[in-house]
């Protein structure tokens, strides 16, 4: 398990005892160290048994990663460690614990959507005051700023009390005016009923998982040393990107001191959720005999990418190499990366009048890569998370280019027309008189009834106000339609008085899979069609199933259709819909995603777009609500955090490229809802950074009259 590890790899993976960083920069086989030394640790006899390795991660993906690669070491011992996100983690804590937490043992979770619903359900239980005019106003816009609040508040570790004591230490001091102390103090009362209605119902979130573990530990020291003997030895991944919070759990089970944690300060990205920068300066601070060891040796990328990335990083002057560097703490850290695959071509800056012009270059020289050898599931394109990818996406069409889209501007899932056939099912069962859903039932595969018959029928309900339904049965019974009708329409009809009879005592996932499997055979039929878009539609299905249904089940306290239909109808208006079932592993397809969606992912060649200034670094946000500076963990001046984040960003970006890396910008970048532009974006400073000045694309003296006659000319920017 030893073999091919370079030196620095080798001293992480033998460490025995004590605590130790691992600073992995991009590409130097982070993922290769923690299962080795997980390996290790069961080999060697540290632990007694593989169950006393506790591992976090940050993605039940990674977990799975970990124990299949450790696994190919040790066997089934790897299967007995405890690998598994924070989450995950505090979960099974509290669930052994329930009774000593206040929780009953079958608590349930709520997700970020589902803790939506639960307050806009309880949005008139809560103390409003100043906050009542804003949440008549727009209820649905005013959930998610207070609930950001709630999140960011569990995450520094703070429950109401904490809040609410802030609140009455300022207003003796009088150091607050008194409209934004009555803000906190309304804020802190609604955080506190938001707590105590999730109490009542036997749910929790997944702020309320860390913090609620978190509490546990530090109030019941028999409780922790019972962990700290049942896990002598503690593991931590992607450490820059943990909460306060979550640092404190893991000094809560660290009782041994026999900790590693593995990051890159480099890559910590997450500033906007309120996750602090510093997170492993922190950790050097709590275990200060902590041994340091960097992890120099990039196998991902060529010298050229590294190199300007390097520069590009540099600029950041809180990085732990440059504290180091100002003796600023007492360990001695070079992040000098070397790439061990050699050099390779220089990475290129290229720069147009328009967007337009942008996205065709980008999909005539992925074709050209596509022609050279590069399949295209190893070229990606990154794009800001907060702007849509529409002119590459339609250029990438243009050009015959296949693409797989990721991310939150994916094709809707309730857009799609099998899952409206779902719906328009569920809602006639949960409401026989809604005519659109039945309409739309009626004219769907399933039953196919001729466009006459049903516009007659619409027409007829129309005129006699009546539900269609009522004039469907008369209709049937008079025998007034078509032979196609006739038959569409008692099927429909048997199977819908069969279907309600069984929702009136089965849950959601059972009627609807006795529509569609036993009395339809639609499942059936797309899994043995030969049409285009037949395998879609089913793992279409199986998404909704798993991510709909199945989660409905698990918050639900009555899992029945009518209630089933409201909670989708909430989802929906709260603007939330998961995406298309993904594209069959292995898809040939260029890869385009967000720069945070690309993090821990690596291909051939990456094109970074919209490389503007203002755009890319964006302009900072200030939260609708903000907890109070003295209840956050110390941090950087915000416009300094900002930059600094955004630079890390852009590293994340340039550093996913193993071999051709393109950095394009147009002069005509907006943002969203804004007019056009009257002077031409400027190239991104990180451009310059990166590349120095004589890697920048010359924007040239004509380039602002290039815009004038483009934003004519062409095509208009999409909002």
């Amino acid at each position: 398990m030893l073999e091919g590890l370079n030196g620095e790899q080798l001293a992480a993976v033998t460490h025995r005892e004590g605590p130790l960083l691992v600073l992995a920069g991009v590409g130097t086989g982070k993922t290769t160290v923690i299962t080795r030394r997980i390996a290790y640790l069961i080999a060697e006899g540290l632990v007694q048994r593989p169950s006393q390795l506790l591992v976090f991660t940050f993605s039940h993906q990674a977990a799975e990663e970990m124990l299949d690669r450790a696994f190919d070491w040790v066997g089934y011992a790897a299967l007995d460690a405890w690998v598994a996100t924070y989450h995950s983690v505090c979960e099974r804590i509290l669930r052994e614990n329930a009774p000593l937490a206040g929780l009953p043992p079958d608590f349930k979770i709520l997700d970020e959507w589902d803790q939506r619903v639960f307050l806009l359900d309880h949005l008139w239980e809560l103390p409003l005051r100043v906050l009542k005019p804003r949440a008549l106003r727009q209820p649905l816009r005013f959930l998610a700023p207070v609930l950001s609040l709630i999140h960011r508040a569990k995450d520094e570790g703070l429950s109401p009390g904490d809040y609410l004591r802030w609140v009455e230490r300022v207003r003796e001091v009088g150091s607050l005016p008194e409209d934004e102390l009555s803000l906190h103090r309304e804020l802190a009362e609604i955080y506190a009923a938001y707590q105590e209605l999730l109490q009542a119902e036997g749910m929790v979130d997944f702020g309320d998982l860390v913090l609620r573990a978190v509490r546990l530990l530090g109030e019941r020291p028999g409780l922790r040393s019972e962990y700290h003997r049942r896990f002598p030895f503690v593991l931590a991944d992607e450490f820059q990107d943990t909460s306060k919070a979550e640092l404190k759990l893991v000094q809560l089970l660290s009782g041994h001191r026999n900790v590693t944690v593995v990051g890159d300060d480099d890559q910590a990205i997450y500033g906007f959720r309120g996750v602090p920068w510093d997170n492993l300066l922190s950790f050097l601070k709590a275990f200060p005999e902590a041994r340091v060891i960097v992890l120099r040796e990039n196998y991902r990328s060529t010298s050229q990418i590294l190199s300007a990335s390097l520069r590009l990083i540099r600029h950041n002057a809180h990085r732990l190499e440059a504290l180091s560097q100002r003796g600023e703490i007492p360990h001695r850290i070079e992040k000098d990366l070397h790439a061990a695959k050699g050099e390779g071509p220089l990475p290129s800056h290229h720069h147009f009048p328009t967007v337009v012009e942008e996205a065709e270059f980008l999909a005539e020289r992925v074709k050209e890569l596509a022609a050279d050898g590069v399949p295209f599931r190893e070229i990606a394109v990154l794009y800001r998370n907060r702007y849509r990818p529409d002119p590459y996406l339609k250029a990438l069409s243009e050009a015959g280019v296949p693409w797989v889209l990721a991310g939150r501007f994916g094709a809707g899932l309730f857009d799609q027309q099998e899952i409206k056939l779902v719906l328009s099912f569920l809602k006639s069962v949960a409401d026989p008189r809604d005519d659109q859903a039945l309409y739309h039932l009626l004219g769907s595969p399933i039953y196919h009834m001729p466009g006459e018959d049903l516009a007659a029928l619409a027409a007829r309900a129309q005129r006699a106000h009546r539900p269609l339904r009522q004039v469907l049965a008369a209709a049937l019974e008079a025998g007034e339609l078509s032979e196609g009708g006739q038959a569409a329409g008692r099927r429909a009809l048997a199977d819908l008085v069969h279907c309600e009879a069984l929702a009136r005592g089965n849950p959601t996932g059972r009627v609807l899979y006795a529509f569609l499997m036993e009395r339809t055979g639609y499942l059936e039929a797309l899994a043995h069609s030969d049409e285009p878009g037949a395998g879609q539609a089913l793992e279409n299905i199986a998404e909704f199933f798993e991510h709909v249904v199945r989660r409905f089940q698990e918050v639900a306290r009555h899992d029945r259709v009518p209630w089933f239909v409201r909670y989708v109808e909430q989802l929906r208006a709260l603007g939330w819909s998961p995406l298309v079932g993904e594209a069959e592993p292995g898809t040939d397809a260029v890869q385009v995603m967000t720069f945070h969606q690309a993090k821990g992912l690596e291909f051939e060649a990456v094109f970074l777009t919209g490389l503007s200034e203002d755009f890319f670094p964006g302009r900072p946000r200030r939260p609708t609500f903000d907890l109070p500076e003295e209840l956050r963990a110390p941090t950087l001046p915000r416009d300094v955090a900002h930059l600094e984040e955004q630079r890390r960003l852009f590293y994340v970006g340039m550093t996913r490229a193993k071999r051709h890396l393109y950095l394009l910008s147009a002069a005509d970048y907006r943002p969203p809802g804004e007019p056009p532009r009257k002077r031409a974006a400027k190239v991104s400073r990180f451009v310059l950074e990166a590349l120095g000045p004589e890697g920048v694309a010359p924007e040239g003296p004509g380039a602002p009259a290039l815009l004038r006659i483009a934003r004519v000319g062409r095509e208009p920017l999409p909002p």
